[in-house]
C-alpha cells in the first residue's frame, strides 16, 4: 500500500476547507440544526445525507456570536 503523505495548506487554503456541521458545532457553538435554519446560505449539501460548511464561514459566526456587545457611549 503507497504511503499517504499530508499536505499542508496554506492560511488561505485552509480557510477555504468545508468542514462538517458537527465539527462546525464543536467550533461555534450552534447546533447543526442552528446552522441550517440560520445560516443556509452558507450550508453546503455534500451528499444527499451529507452537509458541510466552509470553515471560514464558521469562524466569522463564531466571532460575531463571541463578540463584545457595544456599550453606549456616555
Amino acid at each position: 500500500m503507497p504511503k499517504v503523505r499530508k499536505v499542508r495548506l496554506t492560511p488561505e487554503l485552509e480557510l477555504e476547507r468545508i468542514i462538517t456541521l458537527k465539527e462546525a458545532h464543536e467550533l461555534s457553538g450552534l447546533s447543526p440544526d442552528a446552522w441550517k435554519d440560520n445560516y443556509p446560505e452558507h450550508v453546503i449539501r455534500l451528499s444527499p445525507r451529507r452537509l458541510g460548511i466552509k470553515l471560514k464561514h464558521v469562524l466569522n459566526v463564531g466571532r460575531a456570536l463571541n463578540a463584545e456587545p457595544a456599550t453606549p457611549a456616555a
